[in-house]
């Protein structure tokens, strides 16, 4: 599994997870139903893995000749020894389009749920109210 979540530079994917959802809270002025922070988490993880290992698939011609003379101990945020697992054989490249394929499918069915839900009558966007100043 560890390979898998390399493919997916998990640590920098939640690092990116942050952000928008503090942004979110900033917005609405307080968190969101536990559901709703449940449901995003999960969508955002699932689509941050997916990009990550189609950007390893797209560029492991790429990411191998950049491994050719050894991997750069320099700093990186998803540095690890597992550095781009597909460049380095670590994992074939037929479990790189099925990693790819199952977040991928998991967060395009989490994005309908999220689609259902703000097309539904009874939600609204919050707004502002103007203050008197």
């Amino acid at each position: 599994m560890k390979r898998f979540f390399a493919l997916s530079r998990t640590t920098h994917g939640v690092l990116d997870l942050a952000m928008p959802g503090f942004v979110a809270l900033l917005w609405l002025g307080e968190f969101p139903p536990i559901l709703t922070i449940a449901l995003s988490l999960f969508t955002a993880f699932a689509a941050y893995t997916a990009i990550y290992a189609l950007n390893d698939l797209v560029g492991i011609a790429v990411d191998r000749e950049k491994f050719a003379g050894g991997i750069n101990a320099g700093y990186s945020v998803e540095a690890s020894d597992l550095r781009y697992p597909l460049a380095q054989n670590a994992l074939s490249v037929g479990k790189g389009v099925l990693w790819l394929r199952l977040p991928g499918s998991q967060s395009q069915s989490s994005a309908r749920i999220f689609s259902t839900r703000s097309s539904s009558p009874s939600w609204s966007p919050p707004r502002f109210s103007k203050s008197s100043t």
